[in-house]
C-alpha cells in the first residue's frame, strides 16, 4: 500500500472503516457493519432478520428469520422472491420436531396421473386426515377395506367387481 493511501478510518466513540486499495469495504454502523463487496465466510450464524438482495451460500447458514429481495442460494437450494426450489434433486422439507404447516391453500402444480398408491403427484407413507370434503375429479382406486360411517350416496350406478359384504341393514329405495 502506498503512503498516502486510506487503510483505515478510527472515530472515536463512533464508526470504524476499513479499506482496500483505497475503496472503502468495511463500516460499522450503530445497527452493525455495512460490508461493499463479497463477503467469504466458512459458516454465517444470524440471530436477527437477514435481508438479502443476492446472495450465494455454500457453507453452513444457521439464520432464525430469512428475507429473500433477490434470488439467493443455498447450496442447490434456490430462493426467489416467493419460491423455495431445489436446483437439483429432492426438496425436503423437515421440521425435525413438529409438523410442516401452510395457512393457505397448498397447490400442486403437476399433472402426474396415479395407478396405485405409490404413484402420483401427492405420495405419502402415513394416513391422512381430512377434516371437510374431499372432492374427486377422476376414479377412486381403493386397496384394502373402507369403512363408511353413515350415508353413502352415489350420483349414478354403483357398481361391485366383487363380493358385497354388509354388516346391518340394506336399504333400496328406487327414485322414480
Amino acid at each position: 500500500a502506498g503512503l498516502n493511501v486510506t487503510q483505515a478510518i478510527f472515530t472515536a466513540g463512533s464508526s470504524v472503516e476499513l479499506y482496500h486499495a483505497g475503496q472503502k469495504k468495511l463500516d460499522t454502523t450503530i445497527y452493525g457493519i455495512d460490508v461493499t463487496g463479497t463477503v467469504s465466510a466458512d459458516g454465517l450464524i444470524v440471530s436477527g432478520i437477514a435481508t438479502l438482495p443476492q446472495t450465494s451460500f455454500t457453507g453452513d447458514v444457521e439464520v432464525q428469520n430469512f428475507k429473500v429481495t433477490g434470488i439467493s442460494t443455498l447450496g442447490n437450494i434456490k430462493l426467489q422472491s416467493n419460491t423455495l426450489a431445489t436446483q437439483s434433486g429432492n426438496l425436503i422439507l423437515d421440521s425435525f420436531a413438529g409438523t410442516i404447516q401452510t395457512n393457505d391453500a397448498l397447490f400442486v402444480n403437476t399433472a402426474t396421473q396415479s395407478t396405485n398408491k405409490d404413484t402420483g403427484s401427492i405420495i405419502t407413507q402415513g394416513g391422512i386426515g381430512v377434516e371437510k370434503n374431499v372432492n374427486i375429479g377422476g376414479n377412486l382406486g381403493v386397496t384394502g377395506t373402507s369403512t363408511l360411517a353413515g350415508i353413502v350416496t352415489t350420483g349414478t350406478d354403483l357398481f361391485v367387481g366383487g363380493n358385497l359384504n354388509v354388516l346391518g341393514d340394506v336399504v333400496y329405495d328406487e327414485v322414480q
